[in-house]
């Protein structure tokens, strides 16, 4: 069962950017996926969390995980190198998510207030 803070369709989004533009601040934080993290430009933004007082959402759009763990972290022998190799998580299928242009268009006022 996913949390009531994590915001996953347009009803849902527009309450709260309502409730945050009652707020005199906020913070966010951007979580991005993209192979060379030291340049911001070539990776996918997949996530928003914004925070305030009494408040605090997360906005997946893009995020290839779900939130059931379906195989932990684990390692195993590379037959040629005897090099040990990790094995990843895995999770579920993500739930349907927002278009990122859906999620900017409607940050769009809050952020430019």
């Amino acid at each position: 069962m996913l949390s009531k803070n994590i915001v996953l369709d347009k009803d849902h989004l527009a309450h709260v950017v309502k409730e945050f533009s009652k707020q005199g601040a906020f913070v966010f934080d951007v979580e991005t996926l993209g192979l060379n993290r030291d340049v911001p430009t070539q990776n996918k933004v997949v996530w928003m969390a914004l925070a305030s007082k009494g408040m605090a959402v997360s906005i997946p759009f893009g995020h290839p995980n779900g939130d059931v763990v379906l195989q932990k972290e684990s390692w195993r022998k590379d037959k040629e190198t005897s090099k040990h190799i990790p094995i990843p998580v895995r999770y579920d299928a993500p739930p349907p998510q927002l278009r990122p242009s859906q999620v900017f268009d409607a940050l769009r006022p809050l952020f430019f207030s």
